[in-house]
């Protein structure tokens, strides 16, 4: 399950918006502080009418003392619960980070003026002071920038757009120099009041250029006056050209959002379509593995453009399936869907003293789904790697290993992706000394094993007495081994086991090592054949997931040292007869 939100953490989504359960509140809040600002502008255009003033001076007295506290007590919160922001996580650097934001600014000039006369009281004598105090509530205004959409909406498109308009009023600007100038030439000897200096001529270029033309100053020559209607008609087009590079962005943003729109659409009914299996485990609902991209195209009627388009979203992903045996579908396109709520992919606390870890569920196809499913019907904690490959990865950016790698052993932080780092401190807080991990990965398709257990040893040791354990309690590992063979090794499975093969378990750089290294619990790497996993029919494959977490739960959950002793003891004619196979 997931953590509760903290007090502080439930604030800021309120304030914030980002949180699915307090949308609806966030969205009323929004609105009341919109209404708010509102009618504060209101207040101050009607309170200048000397009969409204008169008559309701002490309404509009208490409505100002109002509203300051609101927007004093607003800006408090959001200063005190902002560290929530990972941008702002300090608690010292990051609220004064905060503080200079333009937004926050904005929301700090809206009420702090009005505290100045109470501070500075001499500043209360000089009424010119204080109307320049209440002018400051104009800037109220601009609150409107946090909860307007609309608003921000033109903001964003003017910073889009500013290398074209700084163009275009470079150029208005130059034309007005220009006009002005040469006016001045011509009819400062004719008109030397009213066409003085240059300066005083732009006047009448700003107002020809904006085809106002107030008529206190114009040209009388007829040289000035041609210049004046050609200065109009520039100005006609070229005062237009702003309006129309802003119109032109927001259709390019309506176009954009109307496409966002669709796209988050299609995201939500290909990942409907994952949870229409009837498949379960026990009376656990299952997912399903993947759906291929022609089954998609041709039950939600989507194109192939559109499922590509929102397999950009974090939570799906596409894979190409090859086809290695005649027996199997064609080569194809597939789609997996896994949940994500951390940079690197998954993690759920579920407080037990289980935790399943899954390092490489981007690198190797079903094995986060295989994972996923095996946690949440354990009920198990869970870690999974679901955005970064291996080092070797084509896309650079989610290139590094979460399997092998000296960050383990390092803590530099040079080329180490925030993600990775994150990756290390969900592991040591979910995993406690006293606890069992189960590193689980998939091994290569043409390795006869179906199971592959490892605890710390050297390639191919083969007995449970090894020099560097990483499994404390080992009448319990015997016995979920033996489980594991009692359950796996019959019909219907018949599969086969084998013990440290193929893989050395000992190098301090790997995952496996780092968790027994730094958290000090019983760690046990399992892999399981890749064919096993990618290729089983989905009856077979939900009846692995299935076995495979009551024999964990059997010897794990439910069992303590002595009895797993015990169970040993009874079980050891087995054992015997099964030490060859070992």
């Amino acid at each position: 399950m997931q953590p509760k939100l903290t007090l502080k953490q439930k604030v800021y989504y309120i304030f914030e918006g980002g949180h699915e359960q307090f949308k609806n509140i966030t969205k009323k809040f929004d609105t009341f502080m919109m209404l708010l600002i509102f009618m504060n502008v209101v207040a101050f255009t009607v309170e200048t009418v000397d009969f409204v003033h008169k008559s309701m001076g002490v309404f509009f007295f208490w409505f100002e003392n109002i509203s300051i506290t609101i927007f004093t007590l607003e800006y408090l919160i959001r200063l005190w619960c902002i560290t929530e922001n990972e941008k702002y996580k300090h608690p010292i650097k990051g609220r004064l980070r905060f503080m200079i934001t333009p937004i926050a600014l904005i929301d700090l000039v809206a009420f702090l003026p009005a505290y100045l006369p109470f501070l500075f009281p001499t500043l209360r004598a000089d009424f010119r002071v204080v109307r320049a105090f209440r002018l400051f509530r104009l800037f109220r205004l601009l609150k409107l920038w946090r909860y307007s959409a609309s608003i921000r909406l033109l903001v964003k498109i003017i910073i889009t757009k500013k290398e074209d308009l700084q163009v275009i009023f470079f150029t208005i600007f130059l034309l007005l120099v220009v006009a002005a100038s040469l006016m001045f030439m011509i009819e400062k000897e004719h008109q030397p009041e009213k066409f003085s200096s240059i300066p005083q001529t732009m006047w009448w270029a700003v107002s020809t250029l904006t085809t106002v033309g107030y008529g206190d100053v114009y040209p009388i020559t007829s040289l000035g006056k041609a210049l004046g209607a050609f200065i109009a008609l520039l100005g006609i087009g070229l005062f237009a050209l702003p309006a129309g590079i802003i119109s032109a962005g927001f259709m390019q943003e309506i176009d954009h959002n109307s496409k966002t729109e669709i796209v988050e659409q299609n995201t939500t009914s290909i990942k409907n379509a994952f949870y229409t299996s009837p498949f379960k485990i026990g009376e656990m609902s299952a997912t399903r593995r993947l759906i291929d991209v022609v089954s998609l195209k041709s039950r939600l009627e989507l194109s192939e453009e559109d499922i590509f388009d929102a397999i950009k979203n974090e939570e799906l992903r596409i894979r190409y399936k090859k086809n290695a045996r005649e027996d199997r579908f064609a080569n194809t396109y597939v789609i997996e869907h896994f949940e994500c709520n951390r940079e690197y992919g998954s993690y759920i606390n579920r407080d037990t003293n289980i935790t399943i870890v899954s390092p490489m569920s981007y690198a190797e196809h079903s094995i986060g789904h295989f994972t996923s499913h095996l946690a949440k019907y354990i009920k198990a904690d869970y870690i999974s790697n679901e955005m970064y490959g291996e080092a070797s990865d084509l896309n650079s950016e989610y290139a590094f290993s979460f399997t092998f790698n000296d960050a383990f052993r390092h803590s530099h932080e040079e080329g180490i992706p925030i993600a990775f780092t994150h990756f290390k401190e969900d592991l040591s807080s979910v995993i406690q000394s006293d606890e069992t991990v189960f590193i689980i990965k998939a091994s290569d398709e043409s390795e006869p094993e179906h199971f592959n257990l490892h605890f710390g040893g050297q390639k191919d040791e083969k007995n449970f007495s090894i020099a560097k354990n990483t499994f404390k309690d080992i009448p319990k590992l015997k016995l979920f081994y033996q489980e594991l063979k009692q359950v796996f090794s019959v019909a219907p499975y018949n599969y086969k086991f084998a013990m440290h093969k193929y893989y050395d378990n000992t190098h301090p750089n790997s995952l496996h090592q780092y968790i027994a290294r730094s958290t000090d619990a019983d760690v046990a790497t399992i892999y399981i054949n890749a064919d096993l996993i990618e290729w089983t029919d989905n009856k077979t494959y939900f009846q692995i997931i299935k076995a495979l977490g009551d024999t964990i739960r059997k010897v794990f959950h439910y069992r303590s040292d002595e009895e797993a002793q015990t169970l040993v003891k009874e079980d050891i004619a087995y054992t015997k007869s099964q030490e060859n196979n070992i």
